[in-house]
């Protein structure tokens, strides 16, 4: 993450075996990470000290330099937009295509 892109902007995942997606902010201001893939489908994020297990995701925020990690089992086939859901950085190109095959 950076201003305003994501990259890579093509995310592509196995489907039914278990990933690791780094998400990791290189820009000077705040960014997130939104896709409704993982509205509800179980997952862990781990930031810093914090971690947590869910049944769902709405987004991971992260502040300038701040990295988390989100650990899944991808289990439907597609393709998948996902953006930066802070006002304004989805208009401004911030956006990308999670792709599970």
């Amino acid at each position: 993450m950076t201003e305003f892109t994501f990259r890579p902007a093509v995310v592509r995942l196995p489907a039914r075996r278990q990933v690791q997606l780094v998400l990791a902010n290189q820009g000077q201001i705040a960014h997130q990470f939104e896709t409704v893939y993982l509205y509800k489908t179980i997952a862990v994020v781990v930031h810093t000290a914090l971690r947590v297990e869910a049944n769902g995701v709405e987004f991971v925020r992260l502040q300038p330099g701040a990295t988390a990690t989100l650990t899944f089992l991808p289990r439907v086939r597609g393709r998948f937009p996902f953006a930066c859901t802070i006002e304004g950085h989805r208009e401004a190109g911030m956006v990308g295509l999670l792709e599970v095959r």
